[in-house]
């Protein structure tokens, strides 16, 4: 349809319009506000001046040619009756003012109620409305300026001024000079173009809907749906209006729609509300198109918490599921919701995400350190391997800041082991390194390794001797987790590398062991006597003597103590010989120690048992059962470590079954031994007097003094 068609057509449209509708009530008598600014114009082309718009999202028709005063104002101005519009008579208002500084006082106000001489009035077929100002009882004076100002029902379509000459003549911003008649009155003319903005702006006075504003912008002036957004917001619609606009008009649906009221820049809560109210979308299909239009997730959950009155818990739900990530859920819930990070972190677990996901948002969103965030996610319910893979990749931690982290929380050494495993792929002995550095006890370690690689007790206490454990704390863990007696334990401890020493403390520390006992579990691990003595020294801080006596307890021969204590309390053979005896170790017995500990001869041997007080026939005994002592050898060695006739004759008679006449042969001819000594030592020997004298007399010629003494003479 040709322009100058469609505009009579509009024409007769309005006319009925406004047949049927109440007189509009005069415009303000101030300057009319730009949308812009809201400030009265001060400035303008030298002739007219170009409707003004809002902020422009969406270009609109040029204005600028919509608007123009006519002759006497602008003779260069002129007006195409085609695209004059000629229904816009009730709406227009004139306004003259006199500039004062920054204020403009009115002095006049001409609408088409106005009376009749000053009455705003409609030519068309000069295509032109026209008022006159009768400027007489405004006291003009030269140097001043005048402003007039042409408005729509408050939407201000041009403004030019008038500096005031002598003679009361006006001239304008071009230099053109106005000559007041001799009424000093002043026409007013100006004509206005059909426009898209000027007919929007009407037809909202006039009270019209955005949909039937939206179908006269199209038929008229065959606007976009955009464009006619664009107008429909400037007018002051809601979203909701535009959005029925949109969709009865032009056929558009919900993301066309969504998509043209983000462009003329409505709120998104307002678009939103749109999509829910023309469209009767769901949450969900609404949250899937704000978020194909790039809304952020704090836009998106703001909006849908406004409209549909959504928990913080829905709300993240739907956000997720239309695609947004934790980070952007995370700070919605925290603007929209003012969720603490916990609160939050509960529901990004309750919608599914991952703790390293998890994690990530409470980074971003409420800067917090590895350790809290570890806090936060144990206190939500993320298992440990869970909240170690978040420390990994969201921190970056290596395993053993993550186990330390872990442990600060409350974690359990079961759980942070399960954790290096699984996040980390580290194995028994790693974690076992890791556990302890992180502060975890031996017991608690030790139940670690049993839970989650199931290791024995010997494997374990290898791995916690590895990662330098006491041998108190290893045993502990024998003890504790597994339930290992301490004979067993013991020979774990031996396997594993723990000397006798350490393990008798542990043995008396953790099992409460006696010395006994413990000596026992020593020597039933294969531990030899001396290391056994040494343990007993240190741990039980045995003396020489009580450890021999221990010793033999255990069934360890007199050789062998004997070599334990030379060795562990640096004995010598005769100290060595008298803790033998204090153990009731034979005189035999310890003869043989003393023989094969310190490689002594029969002599040497029997002056240690004579020292240490073994008794003349004990010390013969050994002699004659460890050296093959005759009886002269006895005789020789007993008198040379200092024992006399009577002893040595007691030992020939008792221990080798010598007569009287051996006896007294060997005690004279071999070991010298004179007849008054002889004579004492047979009968200290038990021999019969008759023997005696019998034997003295066929040495000696006669019996002596001495056996007279004894026996009479």
């Amino acid at each position: 349809m040709p322009s100058h068609t469609r505009s009579r057509a509009w024409f007769i449209s309005l006319v009925l319009l406004l047949g049927s509708c109440a007189q509009v009530p005069p415009t303000p008598h101030d300057p009319a506000p730009t949308a812009s600014t809201g400030t009265p114009r001060l400035t303008g082309t030298p002739a007219s001046s170009a409707v003004k718009l809002t902020v422009q999202s969406v270009p609109v028709p040029d204005t600028s040619a919509a608007f123009a005063f006519l002759a006497p104002l602008d003779s260069r101005a002129t007006s195409d009756l085609t695209r004059f519009d000629a229904s816009l008579t009730p709406l227009l208002s004139v306004t003259v003012c006199r500039v004062q500084g920054s204020a403009c006082p009115v002095l006049a106000t001409f609408t088409s109620s106005s009376k009749t001489s000053e009455r705003l009035r409609l030519d068309s077929a000069a295509g032109q409305y026209l008022t006159a100002w009768s400027a007489a009882s405004a006291d003009l004076t030269a140097g001043q300026t005048l402003r007039l100002a042409v408005s729509l029902s408050g939407l201000q379509l041009g403004t030019t001024s008038l500096t005031v000459e002598a003679g009361g003549n006006l001239r304008t911003m071009d230099g053109q000079l106005i000559s007041i008649n001799k009424n000093r009155t002043l026409p007013i003319t100006f004509r206005v173009e059909n426009h898209p903005v000027v007919r929007a702006h009407a037809l909202k006075t006039l009270g019209k809907s955005a949909s039937q504003i939206a179908q006269a912008l199209k038929s008229e002036f065959d606007l976009a749906a955009d464009v006619t957004a664009q107008l429909l917001r400037n007018e002051g619609f809601s979203a909701d209006q535009v959005a029925g606009a949109l969709k009865d008009v032009f056929a558009l649906g919900d993301l066309a729609t969504a998509t043209i009221l983000q462009r003329v820049e409505y709120p998104i809560n307002a678009i939103a509300g749109a999509l829910k109210s023309v469209f009767s979308l769901s949450d969900i299909g609404n949250a899937t198109i704000l978020k194909t239009l790039n809304f952020t997730a704090p836009e998106v959950a703001g909006a849908l918490q406004a409209v549909y009155a959504l928990s913080d818990l829905a709300n993240a739900t739907i956000l997720k599921t239309v695609g947004f990530g934790v980070e952007g859920i995370t700070l919605a819930l925290q603007q929209v919701y003012s969720l603490t990070d916990t609160a939050n972190a509960t529901i990004l677990k309750g919608i599914g995400f991952a703790a390293d996901a998890v994690a990530l948002g409470l980074k971003q969103v409420y800067s917090l350190t590895d350790a809290a965030s570890a806090a936060v996610l144990k206190t939500v319910g993320f298992a440990a391997e869970h909240v170690a893979q978040a420390m990994k990749q969201v921190y970056n931690l290596t395993s053993q800041a993550t186990a330390n982290l872990l442990k600060g929380v409350g974690f359990a050494a079961t759980a942070v082991a399960r954790a290096m495993n699984l996040a980390y792929s580290l194995g028994d002995a790693a974690t076992t390194q890791v556990l302890k550095l992180a502060g975890f006890t031996a017991v608690q370690v030790g139940e670690a390794l049993k839970n989650v690689f199931n290791l024995g007790g010997q494997a374990t206490a290898a791995l916690l001797k590895g990662a330098n454990f006491t041998v108190n704390e290893v045993a502990e863990s024998l003890k504790s987790v597994f339930g290992i007696a301490a004979n067993v334990a013991t020979v774990i401890l031996k396997d594993i590398g723990f000397p006798p020493e350490l393990i008798g403390g542990a043995l008396k520390i953790i099992y409460v062991l006696t010395d006994v006992a413990a000596a026992n579990a020593l020597k039933l691990a294969g531990f030899a006597a001396e290391q056994i003595a040494s343990a007993l020294k240190i741990a039980y801080a045995l003396t020489d003597v009580l450890t021999a006596n221990v010793l033999k307890t255990l069934g360890f021969t007199a050789s062998q103590v004997g070599q334990a204590l030379r060795q562990v309390f640096l004995l010598g053979d005769a100290a060595t010989a008298a803790a033998l005896k204090s153990a009731l170790f034979t005189a035999t017995q310890v003869a043989q120690a003393l023989s094969v500990v310190f490689g002594l001869g029969d002599q040497a041997v029997s002056g240690v048992l004579k020292t240490v007080g073994f008794a003349v026939n004990e010390i013969a005994e050994a002699g004659k059962a460890l050296f093959g002592w005759s009886g002269q050898r006895a005789g020789e060695v007993l008198k040379a470590i200092g024992f006399g006739a009577d002893a040595i004759a007691g030992i020939l008679k008792d221990v080798f079954g010598f007569s009287v006449q051996q006896v007294a042969d060997l005690l004279k001819d071999v070991l010298g031994f004179g007849q008054d000594a002889i004579e004492g030592a047979l009968a200290a020997a038990g021999f019969l007097a008759g023997e005696i004298a019998g034997v003295i007399e066929d040495l000696f010629g006669a019996v002596g003094d001495v056996f007279c003494g004894i026996f009479g003479c």
